[in-house]
């Protein structure tokens, strides 16, 4: 659960993925557990999305992040944004590096996060082609490990 929020709330940030797809997931996992202390929180500063990512990057640190499950989530919803939107390259990449820099400091050095971090730079002498194996690469990444 943890992980999916983390990578909605990091996504909302940085205008990857709209508040109202946050706020649907958030309605979908209450009705699950309606008696969840995080989520009830979630629920009341909604409208709050600073105080959200606190909570929720609060909570991250005292328990245990699954890494891999927050990763293929990440992955998994970046690869449809990159795949279903218009987003511009340049500014799905650049978006992306944001979204690096927002994750816990103790995974940004870790495949395939660390891919976030210069999967766009072959961009800046022109080289698209480059860009989109290595988003594309990263997307995978976690099917690969199957």
């Amino acid at each position: 659960m943890i992980e999916i929020l983390l990578a909605y709330i990091i996504l909302v940030d940085v205008g990857l993925v709209d508040i109202v797809e946050y706020e649907n997931k958030l309605n979908e996992l209450i009705c699950k557990s309606h008696d969840d202390e995080l989520l009830l929180e979630l629920v009341w500063c909604f409208s709050d999305i600073q105080k959200a990512k606190g909570l929720i990057f609060n909570y991250c640190e005292r328990y245990e992040l699954n890494i891999d499950s927050f990763g293929e989530f990440l992955m998994k919803r970046l690869k449809m944004v990159y795949l279903q939107s218009d987003i511009d390259l340049h500014e799905f990449s650049s978006k992306v590096i944001l979204a690096w820099g927002k994750l816990p400091e103790r995974i940004t050095q870790v495949e395939p996060f660390w891919s976030m971090s210069y999967a766009g730079e072959p961009l800046s002498w022109g080289d698209v082609q480059q860009t989109r194996k290595l988003f594309e690469e990263m997307f995978d990444f976690y099917e690969s490990k199957r």
